[in-house]
């Protein structure tokens, strides 16, 4: 089993991580670095949008809504810097459909049989013939990880973002499952290496049975840590159901 976690953009270099090393890949270049590299072992988490049944909507996924919601948490909702956009405003669909052939908006017009990426869209999905992908969201993980630790998430986009990426990366890097990659903490310099790196780490406790694949290919599907106690009991059972 070899995982990897990508974040991707479709302007500026993708970035990758597989345990040991990040590579930087130019967004043209994103889909070919693919597939000369991964096979049926590998387990990719990818930042972005990825699959639902979009007959019910081309702008949001349920679950994107769901946790947007201040009813949806037994602890406050997610602070400015962390939220789950409406897939529709997320500019990685492009890079996404060209580099491994989701989201499939139109079955109808898509031959999925031919794309070489294995969707997984519950906790027992995982295929054995393809490699298995992910849709993760690194910055919602990052609040799970350090609700109770960190008050400012805003790690990007503003000119205070770097101290509080710093602080960030500080405090994950304190976390049991995070402590034994403390060789690679420097090369973690920016947000893009960070979000690889906890979309990487979340397959990893996929398979530790730490983080659930939630929802299911009505509502939306994502990969994330364990939310109960984040999330009420009602909101789990839709989102398990």
């Amino acid at each position: 089993m070899k995982i990897l976690g990508v974040d991707v953009a479709p302007s500026k270099d993708n970035v990758i991580f597989d345990g040991e090393k990040f590579y930087e890949i130019a967004p043209l270049d994103l889909k070919d670095f693919l597939e000369e590299m991964v096979d049926s072992n590998y387990f990719i988490g990818w930042d972005a949008p990825l699959g639902d049944d979009f007959s019910l909507s081309l702008s949001y996924k349920k679950i994107e809504k769901i946790l947007n919601q201040k009813d949806s948490y037994i602890v406050s909702k997610p602070p400015r810097g962390i939220s789950t956009l409406p897939f529709s405003t997320c500019p990685h669909w492009s890079i996404s459909q060209y580099a491994i052939g989701y989201p499939v908006i139109n079955k109808d017009i898509v031959d999925t049989s031919k794309i070489k990426y294995h969707l997984v869209q519950a906790n027992e999905d995982i295929s054995l013939k393809k490699p298995n992908i992910f849709e993760t969201h690194p910055a919602y993980s990052i609040w799970v990880f350090l609700k109770d630790r960190v008050k400012d998430f805003k790690y990007k986009g503003d000119k205070n973002s770097k101290e509080v990426f710093n602080n960030i990366k500080k405090r994950l890097f304190e976390l049991d499952f995070i402590r034994k990659y403390k060789i690679i903490e420097d090369e973690i310099y920016n947000d893009d290496r960070l979000d690889s790196f906890i979309a990487y780490i979340n397959i990893e406790l996929f398979f530790q049975k730490k983080a659930f694949v939630y929802g299911n290919s009505k509502i939306g599907v994502m990969l994330l840590p364990n939310l109960e106690g984040v999330l009420k009991k009602e909101v789990l059972m839709e989102l398990k159901g």
